[in-house]
């Protein structure tokens, strides 16, 4: 039941990052989710949501699914057995995958634009991923490594307010390999 769950919750997170659910209404889902007993109890917190148009962006920026209006949901950065850079402005959606297998991603999202709420789940086996964040967001660092680090270098001293700053959750598993996360702040600091 905990897969479904994790199912569920993170359909709740897509519906109140693209502002589908008020602060108060997801809060309670949230909890109700964690609370229930069986998995009938979680379908019904998310039977009244309509489904979001799932939109991939493949690297080179072509659409891969169709557009009804709604901001995209998914954004896919991969590399196998390669190298993969991205930076300068862009709109980021609610859920960044990126994906470094036997390869090296470099994001530079210092120019980004970020929805109220965005996580960016990374899967890197003997590889290396380096993210750069603009200064003015807060970041929530859930990465974990295996044989491999998984760090994260923005001061939470550095970091805005709650509430007056979009939030990045950084989730995903490095394996053999290296996850660096920092800002464009501790990044010029670092020069």
């Amino acid at each position: 039941m905990s897969e479904q769950r994790d199912l569920v919750v993170q359909r709740l997170s897509d519906q109140f990052a693209a502002d589908r659910l008020t602060l108060e209404e997801f809060e309670r889902r949230l909890d109700l989710a964690y609370q229930a007993q069986s998995p009938a109890d979680l379908v019904a917190l998310t039977a009244d949501l309509s489904p979001l148009t799932a939109v991939t962006t493949s690297p080179g920026g072509r659409h891969t699914g169709l557009r009804t209006g709604e901001p995209e949901v998914t954004r896919e950065f991969r590399a196998a057995l390669g190298n993969l850079e991205r930076s300068g402005p862009m709109e980021l959606p609610a859920r960044l995958e990126v994906s470094a297998r036997f390869a090296h991603v470099e994001l530079d999202l210092s120019e980004a634009t970020f929805l109220p709420f965005t996580e960016i789940n990374i899967r890197c086996i003997l590889g290396n991923v380096e993210i750069t964040l603009p200064a003015g967001v807060r970041v929530e660092n859930d990465g974990q490594g295996f044989l491999g680090s998984f760090s994260c270098h923005v001061a939470p001293g550095a970091m805005p307010m709650v509430g007056t700053a979009p939030i990045v959750r950084v989730t995903g598993r490095v394996v053999l390999g290296n996850v660096e996360v920092s800002s464009a702040a501790t990044a010029g600091a670092d020069t």
